[in-house]
């Protein structure tokens, strides 16, 4: 069988632009190749905040490129609680609500604490200060906030926050529930095929993509092909011996899942960025029903880059949050009990901007990746961009242009 379009990459950007796809043509005969444990894979690691205003640091806007990529994380913002909507829709039908249907509305909150605190140095006074600015300039709704009034928030003394705001419009999901929704759609709605398997390679002829090889030997044919494979996208390209855009490097970040029965925080509360990654998080995830005494919580994120992926946490990056996170978030954390640690690697290319677009000449195949932290947070316009580009009249946004793959780097970093 030819499909008409194959999808390497099951994560957000993979699963969301199968959906659009399929929306806009019921009868695409589409096959999503990845498998199904994602290991190593950047959106279970997620704690999939939809922050745009919250990830701003005082560089957030100092070329266009950082402007039109805050321009895209904008849009995301807004275009996603009609997604998340949707996503519920497609799927809530396919489940037993007696056996835990997994409602995203039980694990998401519209809104986001920020909080400066005295825990290191003037980097984050300059972040929070950008942040503030950046609301006030685009007039989005948000509200200084007194740090003792922030329901679940009990740092420390020597780490308390001097200044707070909560942010309107920016939340949270469980990403592993929206994954599962997402799948569950397709496979009963829109009969989209599931491949468990990795990508190998791909095999060429005359600068066409005609098929990818895979790890079960198998060898799915398609007329067009979208790789959006993460970490694993240079690999894949050196194996099958073509050229590279840019490396895509492996941002590697771990996050840890607690429960406690002494945190009464609902909805995100966060630091700025620090030194280039997201600072520290809490979000609390949805509680299991057998725990009801216990309250859930994922505390993030740390953050290296590697030119390889790594499946285990450093033991340092996981101390860091325990003790970042009671110290700097709740101090009734020192007995939390530890469910889980989750690590990921997010694409990251060597310029910080997405690969997106058509690429070379190859011109039935198509790439998305290198979106670091924000990839689940942009796969609602990516996934339109997407399904544009290869199969609509027209490129939907014409901010993607920037970041298309066969750009030069853009150099706007010292």
């Amino acid at each position: 069988m030819i499909y008409d379009i194959a999808i390497i990459g099951n994560g957000i950007i993979g699963l969301s632009t199968a959906l659009s796809l399929s929306e806009s043509q019921e009868k695409l005969n589409i096959i999503v190749i990845g498998p199904k444990l994602r290991t190593g894979a950047a959106t279970p690691a997620a704690a999939a905040m939809l922050n745009s205003f919250a990830e701003i640091d005082y560089s957030s806007f100092k070329s266009k490129f950082s402007k039109e990529y805050f321009d895209l994380s904008r849009k995301a913002t807004a275009v996603w609680p009609e997604f998340e909507k949707k996503i519920l829709e497609y799927s809530s039908s396919f489940f037993d609500d007696s056996i835990n249907l997994p409602q995203l509305k039980k694990s998401k909150s519209y809104g986001t604490y920020v909080i400066n605190n005295t825990s290191v140095d003037e980097l984050d006074d300059w972040n929070y200060d950008a942040i503030r600015s950046a609301l006030v300039e685009y007039n989005h709704p948000f509200n200084d906030v007194d740090p003792v009034t922030i329901q679940g928030y009990k740092p420390s003394p020597k780490n308390r926050a001097m200044r707070s705001l909560f942010i309107e419009g920016e939340g949270w999901l469980n990403p592993k529930l929206v994954l599962r929704n997402i799948e569950t759609a397709l496979e009963k709605k829109f009969n989209v095929q599931f491949a468990d398997v990795s990508a190998i390679k791909f095999v060429l002829n005359d600068k066409k993509v005609t098929s990818v090889k895979c790890s079960d030997e198998r060898e799915i044919s398609a007329g067009k092909f979208l790789l959006a494979n993460g970490f694993d996208f240079s690999t894949l390209l050196q194996r099958s011996g073509m050229s590279l855009p840019q490396w895509v490097y492996s941002g590697v970040g771990a996050s840890v899942e607690v429960r406690t029965k002494h945190s009464d925080q609902k909805v995100c509360i966060r630091t700025p960025n620090r030194g280039g990654a997201c600072g520290i998080y809490v979000v609390p995830f949805q509680n299991p029903s057998a725990e009801k005494d216990f309250a859930h919580f994922v505390i993030g994120a740390s953050n290296f880059v590697s030119k390889d992926p790594k499946f285990f946490p450093r033991s340092i990056s996981i101390a860091h949050l325990l003790e970042s996170g009671t110290k700097e978030i709740n101090e009734n954390f020192f007995d939390a009990e530890m469910v889980g640690f989750n690590i990921g690697n997010r694409p990251t290319t060597f310029d910080q901007y997405p690969l997106i677009g058509n690429m070379g000449d190859f011109k039935n195949l198509f790439v998305a990746t290198g979106t670091k932290r924000d990839g689940f947070h942009l796969a609602p316009v990516v996934a339109e961009a997407l399904r544009e580009m290869m199969v609509g009249s027209q490129i939907m946004d014409n901010s993607f242009a920037l970041f298309h793959p066969d750009r030069e780097p853009i150099r706007d970093l010292s």
